[in-house]
């Protein structure tokens, strides 16, 4: 695999061992002059400005001190870019709070799904809370689909009439998928849901 593309990669895991490493091995091939001007490129990892910065500055700092600096919450929520699992992790226990309402936002489908399974059960109900929906929708897709009707038992409590339409419709749509029993779903969360809901629904 070409340097690069191993450096790169490097980034977007925070595999700390290997990025300074890999980083002298592009220095010595004269490769590192298309990191030290501007990143603007959609397909950059989203953290390779961070270690690219990071190795600049002369790493004066533990990098993951410099990591949590670099993903405040206020960074995401006014900028274009994605929080990946693997940022999730370096980030401290009061920043990991500050986010939670806001990981149905600032997630991919698979990272939000990375990020579930390292919650406590207080921070996953904090999701649930804010993000109920896209938490619903993302275990419409084999293989959560198994857990979906699991998870919805987890949702009443935080799911509005309107939210449990959306919820609905969405199953609905995916009645003609061969990859689950979309249909049966959709039957069961209708069958399961509170009195409110089904009258709110007609």
């Amino acid at each position: 695999m070409d340097i690069t593309a191993r450096f790169e990669i490097a980034c977007m895991y925070c595999f700390a061992n290997e990025v300074p490493a890999l980083w002298e091995e592009l220095k010595a091939n004269g490769k590192t002059e298309k990191y030290e001007g501007p990143l603007r490129s959609e397909m950059v990892p989203k953290m390779l400005p961070f270690w690219v910065r990071w190795i600049l500055e002369g790493a004066q700092v533990p990098w993951t001190q410099a990591a949590q600096e670099f993903l405040l919450p206020r960074w995401f929520l006014s900028s274009k870019n994605s929080l990946s699992s693997s940022h999730f992790r370096v980030l401290m226990p009061e920043e990991r709070r500050l986010l939670l309402p806001h990981l149905g936002y600032l997630c991919r489908a698979d990272d939000l799904r990375f990020c579930l399974y390292v919650l406590t059960k207080e921070e996953q109900d904090k999701v649930m809370e804010s993000c109920c929906i896209e938490v619903l929708e993302l275990h419409m897709n084999w293989p959560l689909a198994r857990e979906f009707l699991k998870t919805a038992e987890k949702a009443w409590n935080f799911l509005f009439e309107y939210s449990f339409c959306i919820v609905l419709e969405s199953l609905l749509e995916h009645r003609d998928r061969t990859d689950f029993d979309f249909e049966y779903l959709a039957e069961e969360f209708w069958k399961r849901s509170p009195i409110h809901f089904k009258e709110f629904w007609f």
